[in-house]
């Protein structure tokens, strides 16, 4: 908006209002009275252009965002620690001490919750995603009598990094717009998609008669979620035994099912023409990366639709993109010649895949 008003601007207008016959060259007494005075003004001019931008949500830097979105008590998601599956083993068949101390890799777990025998619950001492990736062996970080195996199997709860500024900005422009209030279905979608771990929540009201509501998640990657994050957000929506007593965050009188979306295997098969030079297997991995990538797309709006269908001519225009790949034809999802249409709480993965 004051893109214009620069210093070689402002100390020409500045001149314009002096009287002719005085010297405004530079170097003249008149030049150097008011070119420090124009400099200034200028500085002035950009520091309103920042303050322009800093008041809108769409164009603010994450300082001014933050404080802009604390006005509706919305706040960037902290980074959480993993949880993960541990196998650990005691010569004497004893249980290991909650707060026992492994490292997996370079990273530290602690141990908090005895799941089964020789199962344990751990969780990472360092926040962040970056913890996901590593499994397998753990050593103790103390001596523990009798040990014969430790082993980090998977992960239950995946670490996720601080909220980054352009999904918090999303967020918070996706609140403004929903208006949440009250335990209606925006009120638990942002409820449910600002807890560690989930990616995207769909609400089905009184899928059981009034009252009722079944909160069904994707995890962070969108995909089918582990029971443990299942349970995690039960307990702080309606936590057994004493559903509908609003001692979670859904309302008194809300009785919550929290569900995991279900993964539909879609087996895909077609038949391509090739490029001159090209082989069938030059292309397959590539076919299979697309139907992933597709599929990828689809559970993005997972959340925001009632169905997702998975369309012939979707995947089609897709793979005739494809580097070698001239044309398609004779696609087939499970078998049928047709658009796939799945139920509200699935989400397409790949089957099996057979391009001929």
């Amino acid at each position: 908006m004051y893109e214009s008003m620069t210093y070689e601007k402002i100390l020409a207008d500045m001149l314009k209002q002096v009287n002719s016959p005085v010297d405004k060259r530079e170097g003249s007494l008149i030049w150097d009275a008011l070119a420090p005075a124009a400099w200034e003004l200028a500085q002035l001019y950009r520091g309103l252009e920042q303050v322009l931008q800093e008041g809108f949500a769409d164009t603010a830097s994450r300082p001014y965002l933050v404080l802009r979105a604390s006005e509706r008590g919305l706040a960037p998601r902290a980074a959480s620690a993993a949880r993960a599956l541990g196998r650990i083993e005691l010569a004497s068949g004893a249980q290991v001490p909650l707060g026992t101390r492994f490292c997996c890799e370079r990273f530290n777990w602690r141990v908090v919750d005895k799941l089964d025998d020789n199962f344990y619950e751990l969780e990472c001492e360092q926040v962040g995603s970056q913890p996901n990736a590593y499994i397998g062996h753990m050593a103790p970080l103390e001596y523990l009598n009798g040990l014969s195996k430790a082993e980090l199997e998977r992960i239950l709860v995946p670490g996720e990094d601080e909220e980054g500024t352009e999904a918090f900005r999303a967020r918070y422009l996706k609140d403004l717009l929903e208006q949440s209030f009250g335990g209606n279905v925006a009120d638990y979608v942002n409820k449910a998609e600002g807890i560690a771990g989930v990616g995207a929540a769909k609400v089905q009201a009184a899928w059981q008669g009034g009252g009722t509501v079944k909160l069904i998640l994707l995890n962070e990657k969108l995909g089918v979620p582990d029971s443990a994050l299942v349970q995690r957000v039960q307990m702080l929506f309606d936590p057994s035994p004493t559903q509908g007593a609003g001692l979670g965050l859904a309302p008194i009188g809300h009785v919550v099912t929290v569900a995991a979306a279900k993964a539909k295997s879609v087996a895909v098969g077609l038949q391509v023409s090739l490029r001159e030079g090209w082989q069938l297997a030059d292309v397959q991995a590539a076919v299979a990366g697309c139907i992933d990538e597709y599929f990828a797309d689809l559970a993005a709006d997972w959340s925001a639709a009632a169905y997702l269908t998975v369309r012939v001519s979707q995947l089609e225009a897709r793979i005739l993109q494809l580097n070698g790949v001239l044309d398609v034809s004779g696609l087939t999802f499970n078998g049928r010649a047709a658009n796939l249409l799945l139920a509200a709480d699935e989400i397409p993965v790949r089957g099996q895949v057979v391009v001929r």
